[in-house]
């Protein structure tokens, strides 16, 4: 955790890159990756007041650790414990855009420079790797899933519809979804035959250096909102973001805007209201096989 927020300190004073050397555990997985994506995400919204956040980071770094430690054995009693020793207000971390950003216009004109940086030689031997089986074709990294349990069948896609994506281009897909079901991967290797790649070595809930390597060695990104959107947005990779119109949907994936606010590079592509994916992903077709006819 300490490590993860030294990123975020680093992020707000040196021109938003961070440079990941974290490898985490199962046990201690899940802080860690809600902390990276939303130091990929907070990154753009920190300099106006790093001080601040920095003061904020600090005294928060302090309280948050127990009091995760605490909630994740089901102590409530400690939980409150915990809080009773000087916490007055609690707030997420990921609601600081609220405060931050509260208007299209306070965005000003965002900088293309990439909040993340990845290891550069693990980047190489990934796509080097990659590319030895795409025959020439583009790379284009894919996610469908998401497991969180109140909203992730609203924002996920079934793999038949994430599966349509590969018959219906030529190009060469990588899998960047982490913890997929046999039964899924299964349905999409049927799609892609020898152009689907499940790469077992890279474990996003394992080692979040090598996952963010192996996303950025992608031409092109396709994934519903999860942590993979955020990593791919913070690398500055071009992206299609598949969200659903109404329920689902995070309040910083903003309406009537065809690309992120958060994440220049990211174009976001709506379901209707029925989570009808259909027109969506005839766009994103379209848009692989314009990249792979560039190649």
């Amino acid at each position: 955790m300490q490590k993860l927020l030294a990123c975020l300190l680093f992020a707000g004073n040196s021109e938003r890159k961070i440079k990941m050397k974290t490898h985490t555990t199962h046990n201690n997985c899940s802080r860690a990756v809600n902390s990276f994506y939303m130091h990929c995400y907070c990154s753009y919204a920190i300099r106006p007041i790093k001080q601040l956040i920095t003061a904020m980071l600090l005294a928060t770094t302090a309280f948050a650790d127990p009091i995760h430690d605490a909630a994740k054995t089901g102590d409530l009693a400690g939980v409150q414990a915990e809080l009773d020793k000087g916490i007055d207000i609690q707030m997420s971390l990921g609601d600081l855009g609220h405060l931050l950003r509260p208007s299209i216009q306070s965005f000003g004109s965002n900088s293309d420079t990439p909040a993340l940086r990845p290891n550069s030689q693990k980047r190489k031997k990934l796509r080097r790797n990659y590319e030895e089986q795409a025959s020439g074709r583009p790379l284009i990294g894919l996610s469908w899933h998401s497991s969180a349990p109140e909203l992730g069948a609203l924002k996920s896609l079934g793999p038949d519809v994430a599966a349509s994506i590969i018959k219906n281009t030529d190009a060469q897909y990588i899998s960047l979804q982490y913890s997929p079901s046999a039964e899924d991967v299964a349905v999409l290797s049927s799609a892609g035959a020898d152009r689907w790649i499940h790469d077992t070595s890279v474990d996003p809930l394992v080692d979040m250096e090598l996952a963010t390597a192996q996303v950025a060695a992608m031409d092109f990104v396709v994934t519903i909102s999860n942590t993979t959107a955020h990593i791919a947005g913070g690398l500055g990779i071009p992206t299609a973001l598949l969200i659903p119109r109404h329920t689902g949907r995070f309040w910083y994936w903003s309406r009537d805007q065809p690309m992120s606010l958060w994440y220049p590079s990211v174009q976001v592509y709506e379901s209707d209201g029925a989570f009808d994916w259909t027109y969506a992903l005839t766009q994103i077709t379209e848009r692989i096989n314009h990249l792979s006819q560039a190649q």
